[in-house]
């Protein structure tokens, strides 16, 4: 092998291995935060009956106990009866700059007659420039919460 081989082959392991690492790091804290989810609706004795994970949040449901779990970061685990729940729906934030580029994404959720409201943030461009698939995914939720409560 030459010398050039040798250079060559370590110049792309070391451009390579930093994105392996985050790509792996990255699963590791999803799974974590999956297993404190999990963990959390062991003690109040339910179980994730489909959840999805973003960036440093999680959102799951329970049919047979009726209750939706939320929760962001290391805060503790939100828990919402969907008997308290009387309404759903997805709020978009634009910025008046720059083109009008979506600021915020959230699910409302509206608790009782006084219309109180929850939300739950998908996304916020003061914490993440880029937009993945969250605005999908709250439309999702807000569909799959809506035919719950319908169900109810």
């Amino acid at each position: 092998m030459s010398s050039l081989t040798i250079i060559s082959v370590i110049l792309v392991v070391a451009c390579v291995a930093p994105f392996v690492w985050i790509s792996v790091n990255g699963r590791r804290k999803r799974q974590a935060m999956v297993d404190r989810l999990h963990q959390t609706c062991a003690s109040y004795q339910f179980k994730d009956e489909g959840c999805s994970v973003w960036d440093d949040a999680i959102l799951a449901v329970d049919t047979n106990r009726e209750v939706i779990c939320f929760q962001k970061g290391m805060s503790p685990v939100v828990v919402h009866p969907l008997a308290s729940i009387t309404g759903c729906s997805v709020s978009q934030q634009h910025n008046t700059e720059g083109g009008g580029a979506l600021a915020k994404v959230d699910l409302c959720l509206f608790l009782g007659k006084s219309k109180n409201e929850v939300r739950i943030p998908f996304f916020d461009a003061r914490e993440r420039l880029d937009l993945n698939n969250e605005l999908m995914l709250a439309m999702e939720w807000k569909s799959r919460i809506e035919s719950l409560l319908k169900a109810k």
